[in-house]
């Protein structure tokens, strides 16, 4: 179809006439299809040699061997027609070589493999692009999202802002066999008495025999240095510093040469070597500074908690429990995810796993410890989240991307009450009973046995007319340090938290800022949760739960029990994700767990749409959820805090393939643009995606966020999904990215009457100069338009770029929300 054009061929090396099986190329095509059924326009074919010579008039006759089954026309297609013949080359017979398919294939893929030029084989090359644009889209989204499965966080109040931990008889729940894991960096470790205990919590005991935990017994490591070293009076210990390069050459391998230091620097020369002191008999206090997750893997302590000094260097046990009398659950079927990493392939109905279980899966009795993972939750836009997906409400807001899709479910509450506020108070607990059925409750007697220096600690303001404020005898530096902080902190009234530096501070210490007392208290004290799930679920029955309601919604920890039971027990289990917030602190309805984001409720609390209107869910394009199964392969970022101590880890550590070696800080989005590029099946897909991406152009140079990776991907999918769409919708949806708002810094762009001051202007001008008509006026053939005095016609003046800076105005970010990588702040 189309308008007929002058075709041009050119013959693909040598000189002399075209004959059978010769190449021959196009020559200023710019039709989608090549009709070569004649008759052809005046002036015929035209033809050359070699890339010289002059043009010559070249007939064209059909034959049998181009068997397209449509008989010579009179006249051309019509724009009606679909079938369209092929030209010659295209067909499985010897005038196409392959070096026409690879040809071909550069240009249309990434490249062509073994695999995709025997695919193409025997296919014309138009049914090749049809069958390419009839492929499932491959996005770069859902592909980053199934393969994280980070760790959840230390701390339930900031876990909430991304997701739900997975519980430990839910599918995926991931198990551990080393002792040590990435997880305990920064941790206290304390060695006694051939048992391990990580922040207080015995971790494994220790197997003097060395078959308990699974590891060799230290053995006699040379040191000895290279010759050249000796001759220069070096030891291995004064070369510390090169160990990195001499601890993996071949001369340092084969011969062991500072096999010791290569073991105390973290190369040691196979996962068999171990120059350590062992385990047994030990007797240490300090920090866990590097870990290697695998039995025998190598582990780094300090006595120091910045891990710059005194370090101890060992291996890493497995664990083994033998007087915990722990027993393998026959119902607990488990996919071992890499050596010592076992993953929870069925979600089990009657759940006897506590902290640690025993397996036969890798080996018979093996003993692991449960290891907690982020839950991302399914939120795409052909299925929406809803009130059975557990976690917070994803909420995604409608928009012209799933306007389509939405669906009217329960549990899940709208935009427009996304900034219902109110005082989550003792008025309000009871309402949540009265209202909504729900055992609320704000937690009090928890016991503290942690200072408050060097992590994130809470204080009370006591009140000394009705209790007794004896303060403590600190240090003038750490108490004028806390006293500090707790001022600066000023806006979050009785219930403060800090994060302070300070030495020889005592938990449950008392300082005054200015005419106030504050104690320290437990981090979760006069925490509010919904106590609901836990009725049903706690050992000693229902009662001892829900009789709380009946005595002011303040549950109180009995002195009895000891501190694990919530800290690490099945309460804590339950509990993290029914986390509200602290007693008195202001809380958006939005953010509360699904169980209490009910119609009556919002109708109560004054977040009700008017009357009518139900709860509508919303998804976002290739919100998937994360596959357990898949592990932990790439960035995934849930915890922003300020002290190193809590920094939250979050490791390549079951990639497939090296990324950190060199490349440490590599974004996860350019590892998944690889993939794909290697790998996807709709290649014609990925390539025109990749060729938008150099059109639209938003790049981490001047703009930053180079370390995360879900926002650049989402946007990357813009031209995945429209690919071989229309423009206009790739168009309007970069238009709508925040990621290109914050690049071309329109986002939040304000009329001139709404903040004294002129729109910017950049967006306008680039959408215009870039992305679409370009600076100058064009002719059909692709030649500048010029005026009648020879100057080039722009296609725009300064004008058109004010006016469209005023159009983009009022763009800006949609709240924050749940099931998404987290950036710092409140961003989106």
């Amino acid at each position: 179809r189309g308008e007929w054009q002058k075709l041009t061929i050119e013959r693909e090396g040598g000189e002399g006439s075209i004959v059978e099986g010769d190449e021959i190329f196009l020559k200023g095509w710019t039709g989608k299809y090549i009709d070569v059924n004649g008759p052809f326009p005046a002036g015929g074919i035209q033809a050359r040699w070699n890339h010289r010579g002059d043009w010559q008039g070249l007939t064209v006759e059909r034959t049998a061997a181009w068997k397209t089954g449509v008989e010579p026309q009179t006249q051309p297609p019509t724009e009606q027609q679909t079938e369209i013949p092929a030209f010659p080359s295209e067909l499985s017979d010897p005038l196409r070589r392959r070096e026409s398919d690879a040809r071909f294939l550069i240009q249309a893929t990434f490249g062509p493999t073994r695999s995709a030029l025997k695919e193409l084989e025997g296919q014309q090359y138009s049914a090749w692009i049809w069958n390419q644009i009839g492929r499932p889209i491959e996005s770069h989204r859902q592909y980053y999202r199934e393969r994280v499965n980070p760790r959840s966080s230390r701390d339930p109040t900031l876990e909430a802002k991304v997701g739900s931990a997975r519980t430990r008889c839910g599918y995926g729940s991931r198990w551990l066999s080393f002792a040590l894991s990435l997880g305990d960096l920064k941790k206290r470790i304390s060695v006694r008495d051939n048992e391990i205990l990580v922040e207080g919590v015995l971790r494994t005991e220790i197997d003097p025999a060395y078959v308990g935990n699974s590891i060799l017994a230290p053995g006699n490591c040379t040191d000895v240095p290279p010759p050249w070293w000796e001759r220069n009076g070096h030891t291995c210990q004064s070369k510390l510093t090169s160990m990195r390069w001499a601890c993996v050459d071949d001369y340092y391998v084969e011969r062991r040469l500072c096999q010791q230091s290569c073991f105390d620097t973290g190369f040691r020369y196979s996962s068999e070597d171990d120059c350590s002191r062992g385990w047994p008999s030990l007797n240490f206090d300090g920090y866990i500074c590097r870990v290697e997750e695998a039995i025998g893997g190598w582990v780094q302590l300090s006595e120091d908690s910045d891990c710059k000094t005194s370090f101890l260097v060992l291996v890493n046990p497995g664990i083994w429990l033998p007087s915990a009398g722990l027993s393998t659950d026959a119902a607990a079927q488990f996919h071992p995810l890499r050596a010592g990493v076992l993953v929870l392939t069925q979600a089990l109905s009657s759940c006897s796993l506590s902290d640690f279980m025993r397996s036969d899966t890798e080996a018979l009795g093996r003993f692991y410890k449960f290891d907690s993972r982020l839950e991302l939750v399914q939120n795409s836009l052909e299925a929406p989240a809803s009130s059975s997906t557990g976690g917070s409400c994803p909420a995604v807001p409608r928009t012209f991307l799933n306007e389509e899709n939405c669906r009217i479910l329960p549990g899940c509450a709208p935009l427009s009450i996304e900034n219902a506020l109110f005082f989550l108070n003792l008025s309000t607990l009871e309402l949540f009973h009265t209202v909504g059925g729900r055992y609320v409750y704000a937690i009090t007697g928890l016991r503290t046995t942690s200072s408050p220096c060097g992590l994130l600690s809470r204080w009370r303001r006591l009140d000394c007319r009705a209790e007794a404020c004896p303060e403590t005898s600190l240090a003038a530096g750490p108490a004028a340090a806390i006293a500090a902080e707790l001022q600066d902190k000023e806006d979050e009234g009785w219930l403060r938290d800090i994060d302070v530096e300070c030495q020889d501070v005592p938990p449950n210490a008392v300082v005054k800022v200015n005419t106030e007392i504050f104690q320290h208290v437990h981090l979760q004290e006069h925490n509010v949760y919904d106590f609901t799930d836990w009725v049903d679920s706690h050992p000693g029955g229902k009662t001892h739960i829900r009789k709380w309601a009946q005595r002011g919604f303040q549950l109180e920890f009995p002195e009895l029990h000891e501190m694990s039971r919530w800290e690490s027990g099945l309460a804590a289990e339950v509990l993290r994700a029914a986390f509200i917030g602290k007693l008195e602190a202001s809380v958006e309805f939005q953010s509360l767990p699904q169980g209490l984001q009910s119609q009556p409720l919002a109708e109560a609390l004054g977040a009700a749409k008017p009357a009518g209107h139900l709860f509508q869910t919303c998804g976002s394009p290739n919100e998937v959820a994360n596959d357990p199964e898949l592990g932990h392969q790439l960035h995934f970022h849930s915890v922003f805090l300020r002290s190193p101590r809590h920094v939250h880890i979050d490791p390549h550590q079951e990639a497939p393939y090296d990324i950190t070696r060199d490349s440490p800080t590599l974004s996860s989005e350019h590892v998944v643009w690889v993939m794909k590029a290697l790998y996807a099946k709709d290649q014609l897909r990925q390539r025109m995606a990749w060729a938008l991406s150099q059109i639209f152009v938003a790049a981490q140079p001047g703009y930053g966020n180079g370390a995360f990776s879900e926002m650049w991907l989402n946007f990357y999918d813009i031209f995945v999904r429209n690919a071989f769409g229309n423009f206009r919708d790739v168009l309007r949806e970069v238009t709508y990215s925040p990621v290109m708002g914050d690049y071309l810094s329109f986002k939040g762009n304000r009329a001139y009457d709404s903040g004294n001051h002129y729109p910017d202007e950049n967006y306008a001008r680039e959408i215009m100069q870039l992305f679409t008509i370009g600076l100058w006026k064009l002719n059909s053939d692709g030649s500048r338009v010029v005026d009648e005095s020879g100057g080039w016609v722009p296609t725009y003046t300064n004008e058109h770029i004010m006016n469209f800076a005023r159009v983009f105005t009022g763009l800006d970010e949609q709240p924050t929300r749940t099931n998404i990588e987290k950036l710092p702040g409140s961003r989106n």
